[in-house]
């Protein structure tokens, strides 16, 4: 964690309300989240539901309840945080099931975890204390950079992974074809990475 903080430290801080210590946490834990989420994703939903579009969700959902979390260890804020995304992914697939049936539902995130989300996106996930250190920064160059991307990769990245929208849903409103969009996402994140990597202590090879 930052310098010599633990990992209890940053849990008893983020429940007390830092969400620069929970944004931490949810960056030291989004790698073995994500593998949990992919493998019980519903292969028949593959196409129209992506775990980041779950991680997204998640995020969102932890910044909003950290503060009902009990006890402040690392165990505990694990199991805390794999329930929150096993029940997100719970709700995305009977969203999608609803919208078959002609409902449906548009999640809403929170701008600092979709921060989080995409600094974690777009580091390399090496954890070494260097770049732990510089985690606030990485967040803080990704906004930065977001300002500076073409409007219409700023328009498919705050869709996409602040509105929560899925791929086929952000191709909707931008009235462009799924590939076009994950093309503009792409290459959103390619400029968002050089952002990072003006943050030279991310990067940090020490």
């Amino acid at each position: 964690m930052a310098g010599q903080e633990s990992e209890h430290d940053l849990i008893a801080r983020a429940v007390a309300g830092d969400g620069v210590a929970l944004g931490e946490l949810l960056v030291v834990h989004y790698e073995p989240l994500c593998r949990h989420i992919s493998a019980r994703l519903p292969t028949h939903l593959a196409r129209v539901l992506a775990v980041d579009d779950i991680m997204q969700q998640t995020f969102a959902a932890a910044f909003t309840s950290i503060g009902h979390l009990e006890g402040h260890s690392a165990g505990s804020f694990a199991v805390w945080l794999r329930t929150i995304a096993e029940n997100q992914l719970r709700d995305a697939v009977d969203a999608l099931t609803a919208q078959k049936r002609g409902g449906g539902r548009r999640p809403v995130t929170a701008r600092a975890s979709a921060l989080v989300h995409l600094a974690s996106l777009l580091s390399d996930r090496a954890d070494t204390p260097q770049r732990k250190v510089a985690r606030r920064e990485a967040v803080a160059a990704v906004n930065l950079g977001l300002d500076e991307l073409p409007s219409a990769q700023r328009q498919a990245v705050h869709l996409h992974h602040f509105d929560g929208k899925t791929l086929e849903q952000t191709a909707a409103v931008m009235n462009r074809s799924p590939d076009a969009v994950r093309g503009l996402l792409q290459r959103a994140k390619d400029a968002l990475r050089g952002a990072l990597g003006r943050s030279s202590r991310w990067f940090s090879k020490k």
